[in-house]
Order: structure tokens, then sequence, then C-alpha cells
């Protein structure tokens, strides 16, 4: 089992056990994630640092976890939505939850499957994902979030296998010269 702490995500805690139980709570704690990663990838883009990991959460249930982290001299520049629309090249996002700089999409893929995603952005210099769940886990965690709220999630959605493939398009093109990160707008100023 291996036990990934404090991974800067401050609004999200949750916990994946190795049997495929998990319990996730709004506390305002850093995300505490202990599940097997069956792969993990490492992107440095000078700007920008990215962490992939494919974890196992039950037999037939993984989950994709991506942290990007701006260096100290940038920040991302476009909104959460127009970030996610770049780099899962969506056709469209359907809102299913927004709290706290916690986001729930289902999105609409280019082969017209959804992919379920949570997103998280406290800051300019961070962003979290995870996505790849099959409903009734993205139910799961939802209900943990806001059990008040009855969530009418879409059908056809694509889930994440062990094949170790991320969906996500992070590359030189996208975080440079899109721009996903531009430099930060107080080493900007002349005050």
């Amino acid at each position: 089992m291996i036990n990934y702490k404090k991974l800067s995500l401050s609004a999200l805690c949750a916990i994946f056990m190795l049997s495929g139980c998990y319990e996730l709570t709004y506390k305002g704690n850093p995300i505490d994630i202990k599940a097997p990663a069956i792969y993990q990838k490492n992107t440095n883009f000078s700007s920008l640092y990215l962490s992939q990991k494919i974890l196992k959460l039950s037999k037939n249930e993984f989950v994709a976890y991506e942290q990007a982290q701006t260096n100290n001299e940038y920040e991302f520049e476009p909104s959460i939505h127009r970030i996610i629309h770049i780099v899962f090249e969506t056709n469209s996002l359907i809102p299913v939850y927004a709290k706290n700089h916690l986001y729930a999409y289902q999105l609409v893929m280019p082969n017209h499957k959804l992919l379920n995603l949570i997103a998280y952005q406290f800051d300019t210099q961070e962003l979290t994902f995870l996505y790849g769940m099959s409903n009734k886990e993205f139910k799961k965690i939802l209900f943990k979030l806001d059990n008040s709220y009855n969530y009418k999630l879409h059908n056809n959605v694509m889930q994440i296998n062990n094949n170790h493939h991320f969906i996500t398009k992070w590359n030189d093109w996208n975080v440079h010269f899109v721009p996903l990160v531009v430099p930060l707008s107080r080493l900007m100023s002349p005050f």
C-alpha cells in the first residue's frame, strides 16, 4: 500500500483503502490518499510540474489523480473551466457540483462519452484532478460532499482502466503557447 500524504489539496480529504472502500470528508484538510498506485508519471515543463498517478480503488475500479503546480514565478491564467476544456479536449462541461473551489463535472468527450471529474483549485498556482471513476463511485464521493442534493448523472461514462493511459493532454504547446500558465501578475507590476 502506498501512502501519499498532504498533497496540498486544501478543501478535500479523501482516504482510499486497498480494499476499495474509502472515506471522503470535506474539512479543509489536505488530501490523504491510501491506495496502490499501479502507474506514476512526473513531467516538468519548467514553469509547471505535473504529477500523474493511476490508483487502484478496488478489483475493477481505477481512478486517475493529477496534480499540476506552477513554479514560484508562474500562475494558471485561464479559469478552471477553460483549463479543463483545453487539457481534456472536451466538447462541453456538465456541472454537477461547485463549492469552495471544488468542482464536479461530467465532461462530454470527443467520442461523445462522459468522463466524471472532480477538480480543485484553491489558488492560482495549483490544480488537482481526480477522474475516471464510475457513476457509482462518483455518487459516493458527491454524497460525502453534500448528501442533501439529488445528483442527476448521465450514463455512458468512460472509466480509467489499468492500461496506464491518462486522458489529459498536458504538453508544451498547451502549457506555454495557449498559454495555461503565465508569469505572476505581481511580478509584472511596477510596485
